[in-house]
């Protein structure tokens, strides 16, 4: 006789159910291609908060003297930049669909990011100040982004699975944040800081490609 199999409790046979390819409702978030898409650019457009702290403090570093001490106002100013992009975004009106408005501000991003790299072939004297102004340039967009991606994600997730999607948002945050860390270090040792400033960019344009290509405007409202 055929051995009996027992089923599986019943708090173990939800979560099975949740994460198993059935074909059915009760899929992970992270099977539904919207949701899926934005965990992805959220995590591949958090690099740069890793990525360009560390590489301007190893930029400043090559410098001599009382430069030096111009780290700290470096990050500052990239600070600066995202507290005022938090106020501007909270005062302006974007497009209607949440996904069209989502990737104009990571384009937008990726184009503050773009001019860093070049300023490594001026003299320091010209180089910091310069650093200053692209810094709070490119932090203007850092907030809005992050806020946009939640709203998105409530845009994109069903009703059933919007607290799985904003837990997966928020670890592809963090893990955007780690990961660009790592990468800057990575690329630092063996290429120089100058390296670590120009994946951001490239790392922001190819998530509102993604965004374009995966998301179109379906979030609307």
């Amino acid at each position: 006789m055929p051995r009996r199999v027992r089923p599986f409790p019943r708090p173990f046979a939800s979560l099975l159910g949740n994460l198993a390819p059935s074909g059915r409702s009760g899929w992970s978030v992270l099977a539904q291609p919207r949701s899926l898409a934005v965990a992805l650019t959220s995590l591949v457009a958090r690099l740069p908060k890793g990525m360009v702290p560390l590489a301007i403090v190893l930029e400043v570093g090559r410098a001599k003297g009382t430069y030096l001490a111009a780290g700290g106002l470096l990050l500052a100013a990239w600070i600066c930049g995202g507290l005022l992009g938090s106020f501007g975004f909270g005062q302006s009106t974007g497009p209607p669909a949440v996904a069209d408005r989502y990737r104009r501000l990571l384009a937008r991003f990726a184009v503050a990011l773009a001019p860093l790299p070049a300023t490594a072939a001026l003299p320091p004297a010209w180089r910091l100040p310069l650093l200053a102004v692209l810094l709070v340039t490119a932090g203007l967009w850092l907030t809005p982004v992050a806020a946009t991606s939640y709203l998105l994600v409530e845009r994109v997730a069903t009703a059933r699975h919007r607290t799985e999607a904003f837990t997966w948002l928020s670890t592809a945050l963090a893990g955007g944040l780690a990961a660009g860390a790592s990468l800057a270090g990575a690329l630092t040792d063996r290429l120089g800081p100058t390296a670590a400033l120009v994946l951001p960019a490239a790392a922001v344009g190819g998530a509102a490609l993604i965004c374009r290509r995966r998301l179109g405007d379906t979030a609307a409202g």
